[in-house]
């Protein structure tokens, strides 16, 4: 080896070395609410997806009208039906939910939606629904990625 790779090297070695990588954090750090109300509309998972994300039970006493409010949750599929089939080639899922924001003295009510399409051609018909299953919770996801920009674009 040459002066040349091993100092390489070792400048490479010292760089990694002193990076200080960290655990990555799910929980965003100012994502406290007093309250969080969902309506009877909103299925279980999508409840606790929200509660893991969010804080709630805030002592803190500045943060009073903190308060998160999820209604109107609606799970709408469509097959679309093309060609010389008898049968649908391909199916659409739109997930809407409206949501109410209250941090300190600003209020925002705002509807989330996200649509996603899928191949129906599929043989088997139960795995033709975990596909949609597996699609409605990443939607879900998507919507909640949605709602934690919303609330901290609201913070600043």
């Amino acid at each position: 080896m040459t002066k040349y790779s091993l100092s390489a090297i070792f400048f490479i070695a010292f760089f990694v070395s002193s990076c200080g990588y960290n655990q990555v954090v799910l929980r965003g750090g100012g994502l406290d609410f007093n309250s969080i109300k969902f309506d009877e509309t909103v299925p279980q998972n999508f409840k606790d997806q929200v509660s893991y994300f969010f804080n709630t039970g805030s002592s803190d006493s500045s943060q009073v009208n903190n308060r998160l409010d999820i209604t109107s949750y609606s799970a709408k599929e469509y097959n679309i039906y093309a060609g010389n089939a008898l049968r649908a080639l391909e199916g659409e899922i739109t997930l809407m939910l409206q949501v109410e924001l209250r941090l300190n003295d600003s209020f925002v009510r705002k509807s989330f939606s996200s649509t996603k399409r899928y191949k129906s051609n599929e043989l088997n018909p139960l795995a033709q629904n975990q596909m949609i299953k597996l699609l409605k919770e990443s939607m879900q996801k998507e919507i909640i990625q949605q709602i934690i920009i919303e609330v901290s674009t609201l913070e600043m």
